[in-house]
This record gives structure tokens, C-alpha cells and sequence, in this order.
């Protein structure tokens, strides 16, 4: 998985692709070389394609943390020809998909269609801190409301995906009831009588839950009033929103794990990778094969989902880097913490004890 918050990273992502491009063309030209008995012009592209191949081979693995030795393996065949064709290829194909920045859209949002992910939905108004029945709850979020396509219409809803925009820790550890109405306050906006409010619960005992529809170049929240005209209940708008979520995994470019050492990344185009934690047959059925215990998950903003198991203490390490990371740099957090699932459900993963140290013994 390419960082696109690394500078170097994708410097080095970018000459491996020449590199790469190189080296295939030369591959190519390798067998009719020698089928044209000029030997030295064989050994001419022969060379280019092995230095330039394996260069690139280096270069992608440590752009994208591959594993060393895939990446020595992949070097080995770049010796022999025709059998360079495919491990040139497959990493040019690789570290090409991570380039067009699938599970890394930029970390502004932009109006349109970067990299892969769509914008961020549109302000409607200043930001508020969202209530449920039982009392505020310590969570931000930006509403919307749709923009330029008038508002979304029932069938539109039923196209609603399921988007997690901010885990909630209450201070006494007690989780928030499944299906409790989150409110936000928001500035004066749309038509008169509409209301802009978007439409939230609580979700997982952890998760504040909106719904997004598709504008094409952006998405938009789904409002109380757009779902109060439909007449759809805010339950079928969440079971509706969970299945389209699934049905993106389906979709191109599809959901792929990508093995990163001691955990996993999860892309999928940049703008649900987050919200997979709430699809409960992917993480205790789908996944099982990539952890042994518990997994424990890092998903810091909407298209980052890491994931490992909870026995890696190498791999929980690099998980709390990453959500560091993005908390030192500012971005909007969904969640700042490390959550972990048991029974069928995600827990923040309490931080490690440090080991006490032994009495200190003074002989005399």
C-alpha cells in the first residue's frame, strides 16, 4: 500500500514505474532479437531489461513496503526471458494502481473527482455537536445538504451507503443503544420548512452513522426532511445503507487486501475504506483467513482501514503510527483510537500495561 502522504514514497513509486515501463518494453524486444541472430543487439535489450527490471522491482517494493522476498523472487525471474514479461508486468501493474491513488485521496477535499475519491459532502452549515436522547455526545460532524440535482428522492435513499463519520467514547464506557438519533444543530440553509439536518444514529455501540447519496462528483448527506418525504423509517434507511455498502465491494475497483508486513490494508477507491467496520460478515467471516485471534483495526479517516491481529505487537505498533500520523497533520479523525472485535463487536482496544519493573535488590 502506497503512502501518498510520503513525498519519497511516491517519488520512488513514480521512477519505479519508468523503470518498470522500460524494462518491458526491452523484455518484449528480447525474443525477436533473438530470433534475428544479432547477438548484439539481444544482449543490448537483454541488459537493459534485467538492470531497468530489476531496479524497478527494488524500487516499487520499497515504495509500497512489499514483501523482500517476493521481491527477490520477482528479481530472479527478471534473469530469464520471457518469464521477466510477468514479473516486470505484475509490478508494473501494481505500483501503477497504487499511483492512481486507490485507498489515498488527497487530503483536502476537492469538488470534483481526485484520485479516485470523490469530495467530501458539502457544507450546509458551521458544525455542531451531535446529541442522542440520553445526552450530548462528544462528536463533530460537518452536515450537508445536496447541491445542484434538487434533493434526493426516495429512490435515491434506497441508493444511500452506510458511512461512519466519528466513533464515540463515552467517558463511563458505557456503549451508545443501537439505533439512537444523533442530532446536530446546523446553520439556516436550503428551502424554507426544509430540514437540512442530516440523519444519524448510533451504530455498534461505537459508530455515528450518516448516509450518503451519489452526486457523481461528490456526495451528499441524506437530511431528515429528504427522509421524511420518502417515507422510509431511519431503520430501513440503515439497512438499506449497510446492503449498498456491501454492494460496493462488488463494484470496481472492488475490495483488496493488501498485505503490508505485519498487517493488512484494506483499499476500495478512496472513500468507504472506514466504514467497513460495519459490515459484520466481512470481518467475522470474509477476513478470518488474514488474523488467528482478535482483529485489531486503525481507521483514522474515511479511506484508511488497517487492520491485524491482535497477538502482533509489531503490528499494533505500526497501526498507532498511523493513526499518529494523521492526528499530527490535522486531518479530519474519525477515530483516533485502536478498536478491536469481540463477540461480534468492536471494543477500543485498551493501551498496553508496561511491564512492572523487578524490586531493586542491594547486597551489602
Amino acid at each position: 500500500m502506497l503512502d501518498h502522504d510520503d513525498e519519497h514514497a511516491v517519488k520512488l513509486a513514480r521512477s519505479a514505474r519508468l523503470q518498470l515501463w522500460l524494462a518491458l518494453v526491452a523484455a518484449l524486444a528480447v525474443p525477436f532479437t533473438a530470433f534475428a541472430n544479432n547477438t548484439t543487439i539481444f544482449a543490448i535489450f537483454w541488459v537493459v531489461s534485467f538492470l531497468a527490471g530489476a531496479s524497478g522491482i527494488r524500487d516499487a517494493a520499497r515504495a509500497t513496503a512489499g514483501n523482500a522476498l517476493v521481491m527477490c523472487l520477482a528479481i530472479a525471474a527478471v534473469f530469464i526471458p520471457l518469464l521477466s514479461l510477468l514479473a516486470i508486468g505484475t509490478y508494473l501493474a501494481g505500483i501503477s494502481a497504487a499511483l492512481k491513488g486507490e485507498g489515498a485521496p488527497p487530503a483536502r477535499p476537492a469538488p470534483a473527482r481526485q484520485q479516485g475519491a470523490k469530495a467530501a459532502p458539502r457544507p450546509a452549515g458551521s458544525p455542531a455537536g451531535p446529541r442522542a436522547a440520553q445526552g450530548t455526545l462528544p462528536v463533530g460532524l460537518p452536515p450537508g445538504a445536496p447541491a445542484g440535482k434538487g434533493p434526493a428522492t426516495k429512490n435515491d435513499l434506497l441508493r444511500a451507503i452506510a458511512s461512519v463519520k466519528m466513533a464515540i467514547f463515552n467517558a463511563d464506557g458505557r456503549e451508545i443503544p443501537d439505533g439512537s438519533v444523533l442530532e446536530a444543530r446546523v446553520a439556516p440553509g436550503g428551502p424554507s420548512g426544509m430540514d437540512i439536518s442530516p440523519v444519524m444514529r448510533a451504530t455498534g455501540g461505537l459508530f455515528a452513522v450518516c448516509y450518503l447519496v451519489d452526486r457523481g462528483d461528490h456526495f451528499v448527506w441524506v437530511n431528515k426532511s429528504e427522509l421524511e418525504a420518502s417515507g422510509l423509517t431511519r431503520d430501513q434507511l440503515h439497512v438499506a445503507g449497510l446492503f449498498n455498502l456491501g454492494g460496493v465491494i462488488n463494484r470496481k475497483p472492488g475490495l483488496r487486501v493488501l498485505p503490508q508486513g505485519s498487517f493488512n490494508g484494506l483499499v476500495m477507491g478512496g472513500d468507504h475504506e472506514a466504514s467497513l467496520v460495519l459490515l459484520d460478515e466481512l470481518w467475522d467471516q470474509s477476513l478470518k483467513e488474514h488474523y488467528s485471534g482478535a482483529p485489531v483495526v486503525a481507521i483514522p479517516v474515511k479511506d484508511i482501514c488497517a487492520f491485524c491481529d491482535e497477538g502482533s505487537m509489531e503490528g499494533i505498533d505500526r497501526l498507532r503510527a498511523i493513526i499518529d500520523r494523521h492526528v499530527k497533520k490535522g486531518d479530519k479523525i474519525i477515530c483516533d483510537r485502536l478498536l478491536v472485535r469481540r463477540g461480534n463487536r468492536w471494543h477500543e482496544l485498551a493501551p498496553a500495561k508496561k511491564a512492572d519493573l523487578p524490586p531493586l535488590e542491594f547486597k551489602v
